[in-house]
């Protein structure tokens, strides 16, 4: 399923970039949920708290850049 959610992104990537709009790519550290501890929740399907602050961690920087400008 890997490739097929590379290939998404990938599509997903280029028109976000067409709309000029900015892609953040969180799915790296959404792999990561199998390797790291506390990353899903306790139902081990759901992202937990620690995951989603990961998310916002990375999109962070990038939301306060656009509103900036």
């Amino acid at each position: 399923i890997s490739a097929e959610i590379d290939a998404f992104n990938q599509v997903n990537r280029e028109e976000t970039l067409m709309a000029g709009a900015r892609y953040v790519d969180i799915t790296d550290i959404s792999r990561q949920a199998s390797a790291k501890d506390g990353l899903l929740a306790a139902d081990g399907l759901h992202p937990s708290g620690k995951m989603y602050a990961a998310w916002v961690e990375r999109a962070l920087p990038v939301t306060l850049e656009m509103l900036a400008h």
